[in-house]
């Protein structure tokens, strides 16, 4: 009986493993002068740091090599004001041609871009499934945009002269189904030793 559960589990392990796909976190900072809104109060800040994580498997190419994941989850950190998580649908992207990548946050049929930088020639051909960074550049952009929602309230950005942008994207691969295997048969062996 031990065996033909030890068998199954197997099994739902390798079939388990072709749905489990690659994390990825991607990190887009920008430093300089940022003025906006947050819940109506006025701010500047010299850092801005956003941070989404997303799944690999989300990927999609929007067109001949510009690709785009969009976020389960993304921070903004603004310096000296807080880090904020937003429910509003935002995306990282590759743009392969222009050698740059960003951030843009969905609107209905379409997508705003509100950050835009590092650029660099290891983004030609970075097709956003394996990790890369940090690059930095001497420039960037954030683009005026208003309507991202935290907890915080709305957050809405005037303006920004940027002197560097980084970028960093860390993927996290899903644990092997072989690893899970032997962790299973080892715990098996020796909850079977210990009952003898």
């Amino acid at each position: 009986m031990k065996a033909y559960f030890l068998l199954g589990c197997v099994v739902s392990l390798l079939f388990a493993s072709e749905a489990l796909a690659d994390l990825v976190s991607f990190r887009h900072q920008g430093i300089g002068t940022l003025t906006g809104t947050l819940d109506g109060e006025p701010f500047e800040t010299s850092r801005t740091t956003i941070t989404g994580v997303a799944d690999t498997d989300d990927r999609i190419e929007f067109a001949p090599r510009i690709y785009y994941i969009q976020h389960q989850s993304t921070s903004i950190e603004i310096e000296g004001i807080g880090v904020y998580e937003t429910s509003t649908p935002i995306v990282s992207f590759v743009n392969q041609i222009q050698e740059g990548v960003g951030l843009s946050r969905i609107v209905p049929g379409s997508f705003e871009d509100f950050f835009y930088g590092p650029s660099s020639m290891s983004f030609s051909s970075w097709e956003m499934l394996n990790s890369i960074g940090p690059i930095n550049d001497d420039e960037g952009y954030f683009f005026e945009r208003d309507g991202m929602e935290t907890p915080g309230g709305s957050l809405v950005i005037h303006s920004a002269t940027l002197q560097s942008t980084n970028f960093v994207a860390t993927v996290i691969p899903e644990p092997s189904p072989w690893v899970l295997i032997l962790t299973i048969t080892i715990a098996s062996n020796c909850r079977r030793r210990r009952n003898k």
